[in-house]
């Protein structure tokens, strides 16, 4: 049931042994404690999906009967998120182009002042 299943014998469980690194010990001492938060913040994560996602697929149930239906929202649905990225880069792509010739600039210029010479180059 429970995966804490010790290997190192109860003999050495509170002291420091040749054959233990300390931090195995250490370990050792705080793994049920490690695998409880481990298994919370799993059964958070868990209901947190369930219970953003259920709206949705309860959604796609009413509104998509059928299998065909569903391969065209979803079809449907990577075609609206292409043209939404589409008209964005439309809208930006003056701006990116101006943004890296004023980049390239500063580099040029860097380069002409010398900043990217090695001490052998001088």
């Amino acid at each position: 049931k429970f995966t804490y299943q010790p290997s190192i014998p109860d003999k050495h469980f509170n002291i420091g042994h040749w054959n233990y690194a300390p931090i195995t010990m250490w370990l050792r001492a705080r793994r049920p404690a490690m695998e409880r938060v481990l298994g919370d913040v799993w059964s958070t994560l868990r209901g947190g999906y369930a219970a953003a996602s259920a709206p949705a697929a309860a959604a796609v149930e009413a509104n998509l009967p059928g299998f065909g239906y569903k391969v065209l929202g979803a079809l449907g649905a990577l075609l609206g998120y292409n043209l939404f990225v589409m008209y964005v880069t439309n809208r930006t792509e003056a701006w990116m182009y101006l943004e890296k010739l004023r980049l390239y600039s500063v580099g040029d210029e860097l380069v002409r002042k010398g900043f990217f010479m090695s001490d052998a180059e001088d």
